[in-house]
């Protein structure tokens, strides 16, 4: 899916929504600035824009990755400035902006998405399994 934010903090607040998403079910995300060392950068209206690609390792099949995009200026270039920097580190926009979306918000938004008893059958299902 594909996102477009003329505003840092809806992209922002997409991105956690989605991270957040992720990890209750038990994935783990992973935040690409680049391909190949190519930037998602292009020019709309002449206006830079900036894109991430944010996916759900071992949980793709039920949270598809996204692509969101925003100007390239004030919080969102600085985000996308540091993900560039720390490898595309989640934990990031959980420091900064975790508080940006409650925890009932995405429980709604996961059962909406992919209804209760799935859910928790990707809650209880670890991602690595444990080897005793």
């Amino acid at each position: 899916m594909r996102l477009e934010f003329t505003r840092s903090k809806e992209a922002i607040r997409e991105l956690v929504k989605y991270v957040k998403e992720c990890l209750e079910i038990g994935g783990l995300p992973m935040i690409r600035t680049e391909y190949g060392g190519i930037p998602f950068t292009y020019t709309k209206d002449t206006t830079p824009y900036r894109g991430i690609i944010a996916l759900c390792y071992g949980r793709a099949e039920y949270l598809p990755s996204v692509n969101l995009s925003a100007p390239d200026i004030g919080e969102w270039k600085e985000l996308v400035d540091e993900f560039t920097r720390y490898a595309g580190d989640y934990r990031i926009v959980l420091y900064k902006y975790g508080d940006l979306v409650t925890r009932e918000e995405v429980e709604k938004e996961l059962e909406r998405k992919l209804g209760r008893e799935l859910v928790e059958e990707l809650r209880s299902r670890p991602l690595i399994p444990v080897v005793r």
